[in-house]
């Protein structure tokens, strides 16, 4: 049977004792209605994965319950992966929340919300820190789920003309608009520099934005003519990445 995952802010390791949060707890007692003695899977974020046993329940009102744990040994440990960035044109907020659980379960490392000359919204410089904490709480859900072992960071919005300047050591891409299918392996690349993924908003691209990727060396690749949503591009990218990586 496989075992229920939790994530934790706390440190692991062997006889640590861990204490969920009241909405862990109340999940892990009422919802999935597990007892004591019982084992589940702790995950930090710092890539291993520990086996720990439910060591107490406590009901201490009607709706108030704490539920503790003893870690036991370690499970399994982060193995190599590709370390990818997806700069996403900010859109509709919940097509943007779908792209950042969608490529957490593929994989990605980080997000940055892009600023771009046709984003859409009333507001071009900033969101909200309750909406990057709610994306932030999508992230670490999508991998519990999908069973990573580190968390994808979530960072602040930054406008592209930034963006494109200060990532000049990493591999940089952007989804173009060609009639040709050009995949990422066509690139070479063997992922021993972090690779940055530009995905534009609905309407892409400005021709002043195409023009700055094209002065700072960064490369354009393609799925061909169809128009894709941001979220279906994104998740599409994170594919191709995954793919690509040897």
């Amino acid at each position: 049977m496989k075992m229920q995952r939790f994530y934790t802010v706390n440190p692991l390791g062997e006889k640590k004792k861990i204490h969920f949060s009241t909405e862990q707890s109340r999940q892990i007692s009422r919802v999935l209605r597990m007892d004591k003695g019982q084992e589940l899977l702790l995950f930090n974020g710092d890539g291993t994965e520990w086996i720990a046993e439910i060591l107490d329940i406590r009901y201490t009102s009607v709706s108030a319950i704490s539920v503790s744990a003893i870690v036991k040994k370690i499970n399994r440990e982060q193995f190599r992966s590709p370390d990818f960035c997806l700069a996403i044109g900010l859109c509709n907020i919940e097509r943007f929340e779908i792209a950042i659980e969608k490529c957490t379960e593929l994989g990605a490392n980080k997000f940055i919300p892009m600023i771009t000359e046709r984003v859409q919204g009333s507001s071009k410089l900033s969101l909200s820190e309750r909406r990057i904490n709610r994306w932030r709480k999508i992230a670490i859900e999508a991998s519990e789920q999908s069973g990573r072992l580190t968390i994808p960071v979530i960072s602040e919005p930054k406008r592209v003309f930034d963006l494109v300047g200060s990532c000049s050591d990493w591999e940089q891409v952007f989804m173009g608009a060609s009639q040709k299918i050009n995949g990422l392996d066509e690139f070479g690349g063997d992922f021993t520099n972090p690779l940055i993924v530009y995905i534009g908003p609905p309407g892409g691209f400005t021709t002043d934005e195409l023009q700055l990727f094209l002065n700072n060396g960064v490369k354009e690749f393609s799925l061909g003519p169809r128009t894709l949503r941001t979220e279906t591009a994104a998740i599409s990218v994170s594919t191709l990445v995954n793919q690509a990586f040897k």
